[in-house]
């Protein structure tokens, strides 16, 4: 395969990229300068040096210190008895936003597909379970927050029935979140109140 689509089917991996959107892409670099492009793949090597993955939460933070946790999960005046899951990072900091939340998080990277196999190759359930495991007696309650569609609802009754041997109270957002909408896409007010009133 050649460079050019080589760098299209880069492109198309990201969400919501399709291969129209893709090809401009590629176009819009062939017709920058080559300074452009130089900065480009240089910005995107030092990535490799800055970029770390939370040892708990699994959220992707930019630090230069050698540190395992990112400043959410290092800080200890936030709520350690409440685990929230949700799918990406992109919720994580909606939920941040509101304010309406002040515990800790899982980001389990994904959702089931319905008829999906082997699931810990879709979401993380073996960090999530190690994490439970390592907090042991601090935490009380897990919340499952993901988003209203068909492969979160799957993803939710997975992770309900996949901990109920874990002692702890687990609960969901309530359905102030309409059918079929992403967390990462709501308002303040409806996810107060779909935290507020877990089920």
């Amino acid at each position: 395969m050649d460079v050019f689509n080589k760098l299209v089917n880069i492109f198309e991996d990201f969400p919501g990229i399709g291969p129209r959107q893709a090809r401009r892409f590629v176009y819009f670099l062939l017709n920058k300068d080559d300074g452009y492009r130089e900065n480009l793949a240089h910005t995107l090597g030092a990535l490799k040096n800055t970029v770390k993955r939370c040892r708990d939460c699994t959220r992707i933070f930019l630090d230069t210190k050698p540190q395992t946790l990112c400043t959410t999960c290092a800080d200890s005046e936030r709520d350690q008895t409440c685990l929230m899951i949700v799918e990406k990072e992109a919720d994580f900091e909606v939920i941040e936003r509101t304010g309406v939340y002040n515990g800790r998080y899982f980001i389990l990277g994904g959702v089931l597909p319905v008829l999906a196999d082997n699931p810990e190759t879709h979401i993380r359930i073996d960090g999530l379970r190690e994490l439970i495991t390592r907090k042991g007696d601090t935490l009380k309650e897990i919340i499952v927050a993901l988003s209203a569609t068909p492969h979160g609802e799957h993803t939710s009754e997975y992770l309900i029935n996949t901990l109920k041997d874990v002692p702890l109270k687990k609960t969901m957002l309530a359905r102030g979140i309409s059918t079929g909408v992403e967390l990462e896409y709501i308002d303040k007010d409806t996810m107060k109140e779909a935290f507020n009133r877990r089920l």
